[in-house]
This record gives C-alpha cells, structure tokens and sequence, in this order.
C-alpha cells in the first residue's frame, strides 16, 4: 500500500494549501513550470509512484509468502510493517522539511531510485533469510521471525514511499497548485490501482522478481531525467537510464538465478517457477529430487516416502468393500500412483495449478509423469471446494490429502461447510478419508486439540466416523450409519487386492488395528470431544490449533506469549466498554476508530477471498490496490463536500453510513456470496476512510482555528496507529482465536462508539 495511510497525514492540506507554502522558496534545480504543463509533469511523476510502490511491495510481500511458506496470519505482520515504515517516512520528511536549507527536490528525486533499489536489496536478502537464521528449506519459521524478517524487507522501502508523498505535496504547494495533496493522492492511487493490474494479469508469470526490480529503478531514474532542469544533467540520467536497462538484461538473469539457489541452500536448486497459485521449485539433496511448493517439499524422487503412501492411501481404500469411482484433493499428486494401483474404473484429480502439474511433467521422472496419462485418471483445474459444489458425478471414495490445516487455504478442506458439499457428493457407504498428525506415545495439548475438533466436525456431518491411531492419525467418515470395520475384514480385503506392497502386511494391519490403541486415543481425546467444538469456515478453530502446534514445535517460547494473547484477547471488549462509559472519543478518538475499521474490513477480505477461492497468493495486491482506490475515491470526494455546511452535522452522518458499511461488510461475507465481493468491501471500507480524514482535519481546523498543517500530524498519527494496531492483531490474533463474526462485532462497536459519540455532540464547536 504506497501510501496507504500516507496519503490521508496531508490530504487535509488540500483546503488551505496556497496559505505559508506558497511563499516558500522553489528550488533551483526544478523545472519552472506552470499551469498546464506542471499539471502533466505531477501526474506523470506520481502516477509512476503510486505504479511503482505497489509493484514492490507485491513482488516483496509475495517472496516472504514462500519463505514463510504461504501462511496467511504473516499477512497482516508484514502489512502493519509496512505502514509502520510509511508513517515514519512521512513523519521524519515532515519534520525534516521544517529546517532551513532542506534539499527538497534531491530528497523527491532520490525517492524515486531508492524505490527500485531497495526492492532489489529486499530481495536479496528475503531469499537469503534462511540461510541467515540458520533454518533449512521445509522448516518452519515462528512468528517471531516472520515480524522481524518483514521489518528488515519492508521497513527501509516504505520509509522512502511514506517521505516521497510528503515531499510531492511540499513540491506542489511551491508551485502554487491547487489541491496539491489531493491532486498527488489520487494521481498515485491511479498508479497503485494501474500497478496492481499489471503486475496481477502480466508480470506474475512472466517477468522475474530481479527483472521487475531492475526495470522499477530504471523507471526511477527515468523520474529523475524528467524532473533536473540543466541539460547536463538530463544527459546524465538518461545515461543512468541507459546503464541500467543494460545492467537488468544482461545480469538480472544471473542474480535471479543465485538468489533463488540461496534461497533453497542447501539442495541444488534445478528449477523455479512462478504461477498464480504460488512457487514450485525442485531441487537435489544426496541424489534426490524434492519438489516444493511455496518452500513446502510435496514431493521426493526417486524414492518417495512408501511408508506414508502405503499408511494413507492402501490402508484406508481398504474400509471400502469394493471402491470403484474414486476422487483425489490435494498432495500435489503423490498419491496418484497408488490410488491407480487400485482396481479404479475411474479417478478425478482436482488440481487448481495447472501450472504444477506442468511443471511435474517436464522434471518429475518418466514413471512418475506416464501416471497422468493413465485413462483413468482425470485432471480438473480447479479449485477443489469449487469442483465439489459444481460436479454432478459422485464416488466411493474421496481423499484429503492435505496433512494439516495450519494456512485458511487448507483450512477451508476441514470444515463442517466443506464435509457437508463432500457428503452429498459421496454415494451411498461410500467414505471420506482425511489424516492427521498424531502419536501412539503421547498427544501434546496442540496436538490433542487438533484431533478432537476435526473429530467433532466430522461427527456433526457424517453418522459413522472411525480414527485408525499412528504417527498419523486416519479419520475415516461413512456416508451411512454402521459399525467400524473390524481387524479380519480389512486384512481380508488386503488378501483379496493382491497390491505389492513394501511396508503394508499383515503383522502390520494387526499392530495398527489394534483395539488397544484406539481405546488409548479415546482416552487422550476423551472428555473434550464432546465440546463439539467443530471446524467451520468463519471460526477456524483448527487453524488457531494447528498453529499453535506448528510454534510448539519451532518457537515453544514465542507461543507461551502467543497463547496468553489469545487467552486474555476478552480484555479488548473491556477496554471498549471503558471507553463507551468515558463519553470522550473525541476527533482523534474517531481517526483512530476509522483506520482501525478500514484496515480491519481489509483484512476480512484478505481472509475472506483466500477462504473462497484458496487464490491470495493471485490476488493480494490487486485486492491492495482495489482498497488504496477506494482511500483516493474517498479524498477526492471530499473535495465535492469541503465548501460549506455543518461539519458536525456531517461527520454525524459519516458516522452512521460508516456503521452501515461494516454491517454491509458483514452480509458480504455469508458464505456463498461470491469471492468477489471481497472486493467490493475492501474498496468501500477505503473509501470512508480516505473520506473521514479530510472532514475531520477540517472540523479541527475550524474549531482550533490553526493551519491544517499542523493538525494533520497528530490526526495522521491517530489513523495510521489504528490501521497498524488492526493490521497487526486482526491478522495474527484476533480473527483467528474469535472467527469473522466476533471480529466484526468488535469494530462495529468501536465504530458505533464513535458515532454515539457524535450523536451526543450538541454544538458544531464543541470539544473534539
């Protein structure tokens, strides 16, 4: 988000602007341009910064996202990084241009390089983060390390977008423009929104990240050819424009190459790729291939894991009788070649990366890739929760081959919302297959906790549920009522298939099937499974679970501060009500609500379209720049209401209509409306943000009777210290451990605060 706060700590400037500013002294080395002809030069510069910015924090957001291994709770760390670094970047510029002799216009020029410099140096260093921390490709990284490796990629950048706005503004007032923090605003938010298309629908899958960066800094520099006034100087940077363009064909190749290799040291990088979807890379370790997605490894050559093939697909098609039609959701494949082992008349595979599988049959080996051609099989690109509520076929057996819920994308395979579609797909006593991490020595709290809510989901959707406890736990639910399948009868249908097997036999079935083993589970999961504590897609109660489990395992200290956060998160209601029994919210109370709500309705989207269509990774900067238009839309409006009229009366109604928005918010995300409408939410939550900012700014002002220059800094602070506060606590804390509804419920109250607020308000220029 460029400026995605930035923006609204000088928009209030928009009214009074042509005040002191305008008797500044202009800079020497600037254009001297009026009217027309410095209207063009301002849109074409912060066009190309808004364009810019968005494009960086993308490509940046998007590489932590695989080495963070695409868990969307890093989300809103790294966002609330972001806006840290723009409201320190807009601050320090504000605060610096005060003193005298300040280099105005080569602090703006230089904005522009840095832009595309620091998104090289971000990701240099992102992809050697590993590596720094000591940590292998596959391991997983806490929390801890996901805040502070955003901090170091985002801090630096931001600072430099939040400071190249506040320099624009100061530029424009010099030269005696109209609206000037209005005009740049909405002229970047056009370059973000411009910038978020691109680089969705064009850049994604075609160009690499280094080639991106390298053309952002020649387009930097291209800014500074523009912007100098003598020749000299422009024959200068134009050659810099020149050097650069070169410099990105000729080595761009090379540092994409090294940096990739750096990022999956210490294997051998082979190849990389880039889909919608996410990362796919293979590499080599001791004569191995291992196939990764988003740093997950997904797939090992020539010896994958048998054991686990054999545990989780020839042991649990054995409690069907005779499976016939059988239907495959995710593993990236790996179970392919051992459901067609079986006597299948047919197999669907959804799989909603075509992409991967691309990818799989130029590198996998020859017996891995002549699978996908097997008649039988079937490959549907699609989303698999989208296939389900679309097939008319229906099967015996359908298997999850998803391991464990711990990002919302495999999380919307586990829930109540989503067995419901897999029943109605199931024939009758066909059955779902799904497995989980467990233990025959002992479960862990985390461990047990996961166990027994996606136990209780089951039970609440289907009549027959039997756990097969192990290292991993099978979860097999019936379509029709009836007893578990005993010991005899499945090691009979073993005799029966004549599968050539390594590890499965029949000592095996006895020591895995002993009634021993599942009365001790029962025991470990016992009293607590009857909370019917289920799995649904607005409360992910097995993504808070398996989360916790995945810290206890790699930061066992960072998730003692976790737990207790979630324990005492009840506080956050107490501190609400306090505040509602105050009566004093006041003008900066209310920025501060606002930026609180819009970044919060953001990230309820952010969630909402990863639950719907399981395609973030896709979609997360156009969803950006769709939330940064709605900010200038709201601005510019702003402009259309700024003459005249009860500012109370006003800020009143904005009140309310903001209210409405958030309970609109909320009949957007009932489950079935359309991923779409994530859209439509996060560009409207904008737009009242981008609108409250200036009406407040101009109530202070009238009410204080001071310059709007020196209101905007603590109302700025206000604002970006909600957004960074919802950001960060929404994305790693509170949706999560409350689920969308509780979510929601909060920041309609501290939105309905402030409105109740001015509603009391009884005079135009009361205390605020």
């Amino acid at each position: 988000m460029g400026s995605l706060a930035a923006g609204r700590a000088v928009a209030a400037s928009s009214r009074q602007g042509q005040t002191a500013a305008l008797r500044l002294q202009q800079p020497a080395d600037v254009h001297i341009l009026t009217g027309r002809s410095f209207a063009n030069m301002l849109q074409t510069v912060f066009l190309l910064s808004g364009f810019m910015s968005v494009i960086a924090q993308t490509v940046l957001l998007r590489e932590m996202l695989v080495v963070f291994q695409g868990n969307e709770l890093s989300v809103g760390i790294m966002l609330s990084q972001w806006l840290l670094g723009v409201a320190a970047g807009s601050y320090l510029a504000g605060a610096g241009m005060d003193r005298k002799g300040f280099p105005l216009f080569q602090g703006l020029t230089a904005s522009f390089v840095l832009t595309g410099g620091l998104l090289m140096a971000g990701l240099v260093f992102i992809r050697h983060f590993r590596f720094l921390v000591h940590v292998f490709p596959g391991e997983g990284l806490s929390l801890f390390h996901v805040l502070w490796g955003s901090v170091a990629v985002f801090l630096p950048l931001s600072i430099v977008i939040g400071a190249q706005f506040v320099f624009g503004v100061r530029w424009a007032e010099q030269k005696q423009h109209a609206y000037p923090a209005s005009a740049i605003y909405l002229w970047e938010a056009t370059g973000y929104l411009l910038g978020g298309m691109i680089h969705t629908f064009l850049l994604l899958t075609h160009v690499a990240a280094f080639s991106i960066g390298g053309a952002l800094f020649s387009l930097g520099v291209a800014c500074l050819a523009v912007l100098v006034r003598s020749r000299r100087a422009k024959g200068i940077a134009w050659a810099g424009v020149l050097m650069s363009v070169l410099a990105t064909v000729c080595c761009a190749p090379w540092a994409e190459e090294w940096s990739a290799a750096r990022l999956y040291a210490p294997n051998t990088l082979l190849a990389v790729q880039n889909s919608p979807h996410g990362q796919h890379a293979v590499a080599e370790k001791d004569q191995s291939q291992i196939f990764l997605i988003d740093g997950n490894p997904v797939l090992t050559f020539p010896h994958p894991d048998q054991t686990r093939i054999e545990e989780n697909v020839h042991l649990p098609l054995l409690f069907h009788p005779r499976p016939r039609e059988a239907l495959l959701l995710g593993s990236a494949g790996l179970y392919l070649p051992a459901m067609l082992a079986h006597p299948l008349a047919q197999l669907d595979y959804a799989e909603a990366d075509p992409y991967f599988i691309r990818f799989m049959q130029k590198y996998a080996p020859a017996q891995y890739a002549a699978c996908l051609h097997d008649p039988r099989l079937t490959i549907h690109y699609q989303d698999g929760r989208a296939f389900l509520d679309k097939t008319s076929r229906t099967y015996d057996v359908i298997l999850l081959g998803f391991h464990l819920p711990a990002t919302l994308a495999d999380n919307r395979f586990f829930t109540v919302e989503f067995f419901r579609s897999v029943r109605r797909t199931l024939k009758s006593g066909g059955i779902v297959v799904l497995t989980l991490p467990g233990s025959l020595v002992y479960l862990n709290r985390e461990l047990a906790e996961i166990n027994r809510i996606l136990l209780a989901t089951l039970q609440s959707v289907f009549p027959a549920v039997q756990i097969v406890p192990g290292e991993e736990n099978l979860l097999i639910a019936f379509n029709t009522s009836r007893q578990p399948e005993t010991p005899e009868a499945v090691k009979k249908r073993f005799y029966s298939s004549a599968l050539e097997c390594g590890f499965l036999s029949e000592k095996y079935l006895d020591y895995r099937l002993d009634p021993g083993k599942y009365a001790w589970l029962q025991e470990q999961l016992g009293p607590a499974a009857a909370a019917k504590k289920e799995n649904r897609d607005f409360i992910p109660r097995c993504l808070t679970a398996s989360l916790l489990y995945w810290q206890e395992m790699f930061a066992p200290g960072v998730n003692k501060v976790y737990v207790q956060s979630m324990r005492f998160s009840w506080l956050l209601w107490l501190l609400l009500l306090l505040w509602l029994l105050r009566g004093r919210v006041g003008a900066y109370g209310t920025m501060f609500a606002s930026g609180g709500a819009g970044m919060g309705l953001h990230m309820l989207s952010l969630w909402s379209l990863q639950l719907r269509s399981g395609a973030l990774y896709l979609w997360i900067g156009m969803l950006n720049a769709v939330f940064m238009a709605g900010i200038a839309a709201g601005a510019f409006y702003f402009r259309r209401l700024a003459q005249g009229g009860n500012q109370v009366r006003r800020l009143r109604w904005l009140e309310f209509l903001f209210v409405g928005w958030i309970v609109i918010g909320w009949v957007l995300f009932i489950p079935g409306l359309p991923w779409q409408a994530c859209f439509a939410v996060s560009a409207g939550s904008g737009f009242f943000v981008g609108l409250e900012f200036p009406t407040l700014a101009a109530f202070l002002t009238s009410e204080h009777q001071a310059p709007e220059s020196r209101i905007a800094g603590p109302l700025y602070a206000a604002d970006v210290l909600g957004g960074w506060l919802a950001a960060l606590l929404l994305g790693a804390l509170w949706i999560p451990t409350w689920g969308f509804s509780h979510t929601l419920l909060l920041l309609l109250g501290v939105k309905g605060a402030t409105a109740w607020w001015w509603m009391r308000k009884a005079s135009p220029h009361g205390s605020g």
